[in-house]
């Protein structure tokens, strides 16, 4: 049965380039894509720029540019890196866009029987004359007493706290400590929808770790939801109020229905009412990383339940990326831009060390230089396209290229390596299904081990020096094909293999290979080249 799913990953904050650990996200999103759309599902994938608020106002107010201009000049290079990692977005927006501004609008109004005008008190720069928002704040956790931490929340305890609350509180501005002034916001009732957040936890299929750590906070009231910040500000005015915007956080999330939406601009034969919106039926699901899990896990469901809109099916959550074993840092040389990596190695080799290492569990990822350099060359060059090489190399110089016909019948052996393909089929697509890509990965590799063992054992080299031609073109016509296979199921994963593979073998990429009776191939090209250990110290 077809299904209708709609994937996306958190948006790009428009305020630098992308590093590893975006890439990790959108990798694992993408591998899960492209093995629906591989097994002929209806799947829309989704993201774009979160392109409001006060660091991206700051940060182009620094570079002497529009923000408008800024904005724009980092989603080139963010759409840049993307696209260099193959990662296959149907549609990537910005929240700067009108089919956001219309939506926070629509919501906004739809959500009015839940907000609340509330006077409060706010941390405010004298010397930059502005209000200050969480991210500007830094002081000591008044949960932990974990230092420099941030005014919403701790990156030690997590615990999440209202900015006044920190101890011996600093603006990031100016190094100055801020006064308290008092100012009007609006604040979503989130208590309200208290009771429904709760059973949305209970009937969604999240990761237990993941459905755990929100139940901690759902098993306490609610904090009501701030959501508005003062001028100056870059983002969409809330309507009716003098120089009040919607936080980002309301209209971040908000800006995958406007991808969504501007996607379907594009397309005659697709609705934004019928895909998500009231009443609608789509599978929905939002790849996060744990530091955002709140926002996709509490807040979001609640804001589009009080708006009657479709509420997301599930949330999968991934942990951070180390570089042996440490946080990325700039100043310890272990922050790598993901256009940094693109100058030397191929995206490929990347993906496939990172499917090896994920699962459905949401522990951190870590890279390790050597081990990535190993892995991929044992596994890729050392293992699968050995299989494919060592075939072809033979079918070219001693049967014209020709691939012999009905070579799955032709031989005991080969019925046997086609019975186990068949296993390796099924399992490989229940492993993707769970998007367990480790599992996926450990199944290619030993089953390319299995192959190769198949052709040892075989020798068809010796068979030829015997003059048994016709067994030696069945057994490496069945190596060929089980080299195919594998590729067709490495191709979510390992997309650029898969379609110079193809290329090469005139035939077009399915999730089950089936070569032509009358078949032939030429030279066998170079695929992948191997990783250079020594030039990634």
């Amino acid at each position: 049965m077809t299904r209708r799913i709609i994937v996306t990953t958190a948006l790009c904050y428009s305020n630098g380039p992308l590093h590893l650990g975006h890439i990790l996200e959108q990798t694992q999103a993408d591998i899960w894509v492209r093995y629906l759309k591989q097994k002929g599902h209806q799947c829309i994938f989704l993201s774009g720029e979160d392109a409001h608020g006060t660091p991206i106002m700051v940060a182009a107010k620094k570079q002497g540019l529009d923000v408008e201009n800024y904005i724009a000049s980092i989603a080139e290079s963010h759409l840049s890196d993307i696209k260099g990692f193959q990662i296959n977005y149907d549609y990537y927006h910005s929240t700067h866009s009108d089919e956001n501004k219309e939506l926070c609008e629509d919501i906004f109004d739809r959500i009015q029987p839940h907000i609340e005008k509330r006077t409060i008190e706010q941390f405010f720069d004298v010397h930059e004359k502005m209000f200050l928002p969480d991210r500007f704040i830094k002081g000591t956790c008044p949960k932990c007493g974990a230092k420099e931490q941030y005014g919403d929340s701790c990156e030690v305890c997590g615990a999440f706290y209202q900015p006044t609350q920190l101890i011996d509180p600093h603006s990031t501005l100016t190094n100055t400590t801020p006064e308290i002034r008092k100012t009007d916001h609006l604040f979503f009732k989130l208590s309200e929808l208290q009771p429904f957040i709760c059973k949305w936890l209970e009937e969604s299929n999240i990761q237990d770790a993941a459905k755990n750590k929100l139940s901690e906070w759902t098993s306490e009231t609610l904090h009501d939801w701030d959501i508005t910040r003062d001028a100056p500000y870059f983002g969409f005015l809330i309507p009716g109020y003098k120089d009040k915007y919607f936080y980002v956080w309301m209209d971040a999330p908000i800006g995958y229905i406007a991808a969504l939406k501007a996607y379907c601009s594009t397309r005659d034969e697709l609705n934004i009412e019928d895909l998500w919106w009231e009443n609608t039926q789509s599978e929905i699901y939002h790849f996060v990383g744990k530091d955002i899990m709140y926002f996709h896990g509490v807040f979001w469901p609640a804001v589009l339940k009080a708006a009657n809109i479709q509420t997301p099916t599930s949330l999968f959550t991934h942990g951070f990326l180390t570089i042996n074993k440490e946080k990325m840092s700039k100043s310890k040389g272990t922050f790598i831009s993901a256009a940094k990596y693109l100058e030397t190695y191929p995206s490929d080799a990347l993906r496939y060390y990172f499917a090896s290492k994920l699962n459905d569990q949401i522990q951190d990822i870590d890279i390790n230089w050597e081990d990535f350099a190993q892995k991929v060359n044992s596994d890729i060059v050392g293992k699968i396209v050995n299989i494919g090489s060592r075939c072809s190399k033979i079918i070219i110089n001693h049967f014209d290229g020709n691939i012999k016909s009905n070579f799955e019948d032709s031989l005991p052996e080969n019925k046997d390596l086609l019975i186990a393909l068949e296993e390796l089929i099924t399992q490989v697509d229940d492993a993707y299904h769970q998007r367990k890509f480790s599992i996926v990965v450990k199944l290619i590799s030993t089953f390319a081990d299995h192959t190769n063992q198949f052709i040892a054992d075989h020798a068809p080299w010796k068979l030829v020096k015997e003059n048994q031609m016709d067994r030696a073109h069945s057994l490496c016509s069945m190596g060929l094909f089980a080299f195919a296979q594998i590729i067709a199921l490495l191709y979510p994963v390992t997309p650029t293999l898969a379609k110079n593979t193809f290329s090469y073998l005139g035939l077009p990429i399915t999730w089950r290979v089936a070569f032509p009776d009358y078949f032939s191939i030429s030279s066998f090209p170079r695929l992948f080249e191997r990783i250079d250990a020594d030039a990634i110290s």
